[in-house]
């Protein structure tokens, strides 16, 4: 079962990847054990560029650079894609956090917070 605050590496259908890609788990743990749809937001390399981006770093997701959540481009994933894999890292990111990167999704979404 997907974690809240986990990181995969999923393989997101129509994404620009050919690739695995890295991607932070924001959706409560009741969803991800009885609902089909995981939350997820993508974590990327490339530099901060929206307001919407929030820079997390290697100490926080056990990854080993530091990454930018792209909390403009919230995912809902089929749970099955999660079958048979772990989490990149043993570390999961805070309530704080997962906080953080919802109120980005509302800023995103043009929702005053």
């Amino acid at each position: 079962m997907p974690e809240r605050g986990a990181i995969y590496f999923i393989q997101v259908a129509g994404g620009p990847h050919q690739r695995p890609i890295p991607v932070a788990v924001v959706s409560t743990d009741i969803r991800n054990r009885y609902g089909e749809g995981v939350l997820v937001i993508p974590l990327s390399t490339s530099p901060k560029r929206y307001d919407t981006q929030l820079e997390l770093s290697p100490d926080e997701t056990g990854l080993p650079h530091p990454t930018i959540a792209q909390c403009e481009n919230l995912h809902v994933l089929d749970k099955t894609l999660f079958e048979g894999r772990q989490p990149a890292s043993a570390r999961r990111l805070s309530e704080i956090r997962i906080r953080q990167m919802t109120d980005l999704v509302a800023l995103a979404m043009g929702v005053k917070r």
